[in-house]
């Protein structure tokens, strides 16, 4: 079970969608993969670790895409959070790099992964001529 599957069972999709479920986000941070496993129909005695370890690209995919349908709010909440003031807004911002610095670490970066896998390329010029200038009194000539 330690090695990445091109397929999921159905009970390893099932846990997949239970983490894109909107109904999650009901569910405390900390508990939200043990629900998702739960809802797929796993074992409580199943570790968490088991059940996302072959799963890895799938939930890395899962976590773009729901990153990329939470964007427009996380920009506003990001402008709310640069403008404001509060407390509460002050709470926000650790929150924010907080959640920053897990992502970067967790979800590896499209640039990254392409400038890795995109070949060497080196483009070889032709040396320039050398241009001979001779200084003789006043007069300034090239040979070209």
């Amino acid at each position: 079970m330690g090695q990445e599957l091109t397929k999921p069972t159905e009970q390893q999709q099932a846990f997949l969608d239970a983490l894109k479920d909107p109904e999650i986000v009901t569910v405390p941070a900390k508990q939200r993969l043990r629900w998702a496993a739960t809802k797929a129909g796993y074992s409580e005695k199943t570790t968490i670790a088991d059940i996302t370890k072959p799963l890895h690209k799938q939930i890395v995919d899962v976590a773009e895409r729901i990153l990329m349908n939470a964007s427009v709010d996380a920009a506003w909440a990001l402008v709310d959070a640069v403008n404001g003031d509060n407390v509460e807004v002050v709470k926000t911002r650790f929150r924010l790099q907080a959640a920053q610095e897990i992502l970067d670490r967790a979800v590896p970066k499209k640039v990254e992964q392409k400038a890795n896998q995109a070949p060497l390329v080196q483009i070889m010029l032709p040396a320039k001529a050398a241009k001979v200038i001779q200084i003789e009194d006043d007069t300034v000539s090239s040979d070209t």
